[in-house]
């Protein structure tokens, strides 16, 4: 997923913003994101907490996030 967010959305790598374009996420392809949804059910699969994806991220849970 590095390698292909560093040739195809650099954008992705840098620290985090402040603030973001509003509409970013939906010029990128589904492939360069990570859903929140899906790690945290590995995450508990290997029995890890993943409480912490969930708690005031400020997102909705169905959402694909990107960090």
């Amino acid at each position: 997923m590095i390698d292909a967010r560093r040739n195809d959305s650099p954008h992705l790598l840098p620290d985090l913003q402040s603030q973001y374009d509003t509409g970013l996420t939906s010029r990128l392809a589904p492939a360069l994101l990570v859903d929140q949804t899906v790690v945290s059910e590995c995450l508990k699969g290997a029995g890890l907490d993943s409480g912490k994806l969930q708690q005031g991220s400020g997102y909705s849970g169905n959402s694909l996030q990107h960090r």
